[in-house]
């Protein structure tokens, strides 16, 4: 099968996702964005339409850099439509989307992120990667210098920042 017809194939896959599973999912998931080599940061989408409006133009990161944790992380094609092949505008149902169809456990994930690096126009929709995350890692420093990575808490961290 060449890659053409495989991703055509994927694309028809993908359903569309209602506004209570996008709430659903949003309640135990996180987008992230790139924050450097191998390490993302969660996002502020709070104010973003699910569907109109791409949740990565004018992203809002917040909390440490993150790690994926290799062992409990993964890559899945996410599609998303276009009104220009240069124009590259993932909604949040979108990804979400892709999500719940290829991840059997989607509901282990609590990351998601897109690697815009791999974005590339097919058709009338662009191709890109997706990690998919259950579990992140933080780095733990002193004296200026990462020491290890530990498991991120994120119930902890909200739990924090609430309280302030």
């Amino acid at each position: 099968m060449s890659t053409k017809t495989y991703l055509y194939e994927k694309i028809k896959l993908v359903r569309s996702v209602t506004d209570a599973e996008i709430r659903e999912m949003l309640a135990v998931m996180r987008p992230v964005v790139q924050a450097g080599m191998n390490q993302w940061r969660m996002v502020d989408v709070s104010g973003v339409h699910p569907r109109d409006v791409s949740y990565i133009w004018n992203p809002k990161p917040y909390g440490p850099a993150l790690t994926p944790d290799q062992l409990d992380s993964g890559r899945i094609m996410s599609f998303h439509n276009f009104g220009a092949p240069s124009l590259f505008k993932p909604s949040l149902a979108e990804v979400l989307g892709a999500i719940r169809t290829f991840v059997p456990e989607w509901s282990r994930v609590r990351y998601f992120g897109l690697d815009a690096e791999t974005a590339k126009p097919f058709g009338m929709v662009h191709a890109v990667e997706c990690l998919v995350v259950a579990k992140m890692l933080v780095p733990v420093t002193a004296g200026g210098e990462m020491t290890q990575l530990i498991p991120f808490d994120l119930e902890e961290y909200e739990r924090c920042q609430s309280k302030q």
